[in-house]
């Protein structure tokens, strides 16, 4: 875990040497390479302290990384449950919205259905009005006909008999005045 954050062979490697372990390497101190330098018991102390302190800073590093990984997840976790609610809302506000937008849009279109229809009472109204009073007008000109006609029909019998009256008195005539001759 202390190689995860930083802490590596090397570092361990260094430490050991100014302890004067063995490297990690295999090779013990009487291998053929250069001579070690004398290390005196005061430098031994302080790096065992160093060592000391290190680990205590590395388990500790540890367990604040530790602690605020578990904060970050439960803050993600929480903020993901916000989000999910935030967004839940939205999303019912949209489909009001939605709903509202329909409704209106759905009003609109009665209106200008009514107001179509309005208007083509409105033009009905207008031409039955006309209609009437054209029909009227031609009422009153049929009853000036119907009396021209019934004056006529009266003209006519009356010239028709007058004619035949004068037809039998033409023929009185006639057959009178052969009889004188």
């Amino acid at each position: 875990m202390a190689e995860k954050y930083g802490r590596t062979k090397q570092y361990h490697a260094d430490i050991d040497q100014v302890l004067g372990k063995p490297a990690a390497t295999g090779l013990t101190s009487q291998s053929n390479g250069p001579a070690k330098p004398r290390i005196n018991e005061d430098t031994t102390k302080h790096a065992k302290e160093i060592n000391k302190i290190s680990d205590e800073i590395d388990d500790r590093l540890d367990d604040l990384r530790n602690r605020i990984q578990a904060a970050i997840d439960g803050n993600q976790t929480d903020f993901f449950e916000a989000f999910k609610l935030k967004m839940g809302d939205i999303m019912k506000d949209m489909s009001d919205l939605r709903d509202k937008a329909d409704a209106e849009n759905l009003k609109l279109k009665q209106d200008k259905k009514m107001i179509s229809l309005e208007q083509e009472r409105d033009w009905f109204r207008s031409e039955s009005m006309r209609l009437s009073k054209l029909y009227k007008e031609q009422k009153v000109i049929l009853e000036r006909v119907k009396v021209k006609m019934e004056n006529a029909q009266e003209d006519r019998d009356y010239y028709q008999s007058a004619l035949y009256e004068e037809k039998v008195h033409s023929k009185e005539l006639y057959l009178s005045n052969i009889r004188y001759k």
